[in-house]
């Protein structure tokens, strides 16, 4: 489905995209060749094991501001401890090891930024519940847009919320309406 998705945008966009740079796709072959290039003696599955245990104890839905602070810290730590490992195979064909070790960059890259937006939003709302701020607060009513062109380099910006369905009073609106979340 995601081939199928991404020949579709090709096609709705095909008139619109610009001329690609003659080093197009340097970047990704440099990241890949790092990895390869990688001596160390860290575990790939372990460091994100590791991950995966910091997410659900710090950043899972009972949250506090001490806890996603350890776990930025520790994100950090563990990326850092990612470009200590070895892959066993060297080959660009059909490896494995290279895509799960590209996984890892990745998880840890949405798990740092989640992390951030979590500490950024001190309130309690939907499925999340910061409880050093149990509070829901109107202040917080955005979508959070969340950059990191470089990692642990997270910039935040925000877009409304439509609200026109609530605001216009038509039949339903009031199932777009905010209910606070009891825990």
């Amino acid at each position: 489905m995601g081939r199928f998705v991404g020949q579709r945008v090709i096609e709705s966009l095909a008139d619109q995209l610009p001329e690609l740079p003659a080093d197009t796709g340097q970047k990704s072959f440099s990241l890949f060749a790092s990895y390869l290039d990688q001596t160390g003696k860290e575990n790939l599955e372990k460091i994100r094991e590791e991950s995966r245990a910091l997410m659900t104890e710090k950043v899972g839905v009972f949250r506090t501001e001490v806890g996603l602070s350890e776990a930025v810290e520790a994100l950090k730590a563990l990326k850092e401890r990612a470009a200590n490992t070895t892959l066993a195979c060297k080959s660009l064909k059909m490896n494995p090891e290279l895509i799960l070790r590209w996984e890892l960059d990745n998880l840890l890259s949405i798990s740092l930024v989640t992390a951030v937006c979590a500490l950024n939003r001190r309130e309690s709302r939907g499925g999340h519940a910061r409880q050093d701020f149990p509070e829901r607060k109107d202040e917080f009513n955005y979508h959070t847009l969340a950059t990191m062109t470089a990692f642990a380099e997270v910039d935040l910006g925000k877009r409304a919320v439509d609200m026109s369905i609530f605001e216009s009073h038509c039949e339903h609106h009031e199932r777009f309406g905010m209910i606070e979340r009891k825990y």
